[in-house]
């Protein structure tokens, strides 16, 4: 059964319109509170509210949504959950909370403790982390949406990767998110080292942008060349084009690469 909404002429029909609000759909929040590089990172203020705020608002905002329910093992988180209108109807156990606990983990937990204390069994669970506010309401009806219409057993919102392919996924023509590489067979990670060589021209600040750039692009180390320059050019050797655009026009080749060679 889908919802019935009052529409004008030419208006467009929401997103949730379409959806069998029958259909029992709950977001679990995982929040754990033993963050390391930002301690409590779920409830530190980002743009003036808790982060976990954003994502519990966005959730507030669907109606496609029958609870609300944040897992957390901090008291403190779960006070800032409930005072933004999201339920925490238990606090995890520590054991689930740990830096190396599959994500999966708490939220099985959640739905047995669901079954086991209030025989409240849903038809989907939505896992929504807080470390992704920029999502939106109409992004959580329009998964419920897609997840129904499909009859899918599950939906996955991706963005696009800068990890080693054997990480990555595809999306098929028909929708469904399958492996990029075939899983009949081991693969390795991919070490990154591009090759920066000589094009710092000495310069100690440009070998740093250099490495900046490189490792902004995904590179996991970055290789310099060392030589002595009287050993790769002589006093005559011409420069290279983009040298005459970067160095003295009175220096020459071997100056340059002398310049580079005493900086390595």
């Amino acid at each position: 059964m889908t919802t019935d909404t009052d529409m004008g002429p030419g208006q467009a029909a929401p997103a949730w319109s379409t959806v069998d609000l029958n259909c029992l759909s709950i977001v679990m929040i995982p929040a754990r509170g033993g963050s390391k590089g930002v301690p409590c990172k779920n409830i530190v203020k980002v743009a003036s509210k808790p982060l976990i705020a954003w994502t519990i608002e966005a959730a507030l905002a669907s109606p496609v949504l029958d609870r609300i329910i944040v897992s957390t093992d901090e008291p403190e988180i779960a006070d800032v959950a409930c005072r933004y209108g999201a339920e925490v109807p238990f606090l995890r156990p520590p054991e689930l909370a740990q830096d190396h606990t599959p994500g999966i983990e708490p939220i099985l937990h959640a739905v047995r403790w669901l079954d086991e204390h209030e025989g409240y069994r849903p038809d989907y669970v939505m896992v929504l982390q807080p470390t992704s506010p920029l999502r939106t309401a109409e992004d959580i009806q329009t998964a419920v949406q897609l997840a129904q219409e499909r009859q899918a057993e599950g939906v996955v919102s991706v963005c696009p990767a800068h990890q080693h392919p054997y990480s990555m996924k595809q999306i098929t023509e028909d929708g469904r998110l399958t492996n990029f590489l075939p899983m009949d067979r081991p693969y390795y990670p991919c070490f990154i080292i591009p090759e920066a060589g000589v094009n710092h021209n000495g310069d100690v600040g440009l070998a740093k942008r250099l490495v900046d750039v490189a490792t902004r692009a995904g590179a996991d180390a970055v290789k310099f060349q060392t030589f002595k320059a009287e050993q790769v050019v002589s006093a005559t050797t011409p420069k290279a084009e983009y040298q005459l655009q970067i160095t003295d026009v009175a220096e020459s080749q071997l100056q340059v690469m002398f310049r580079a060679d005493n900086h390595l």
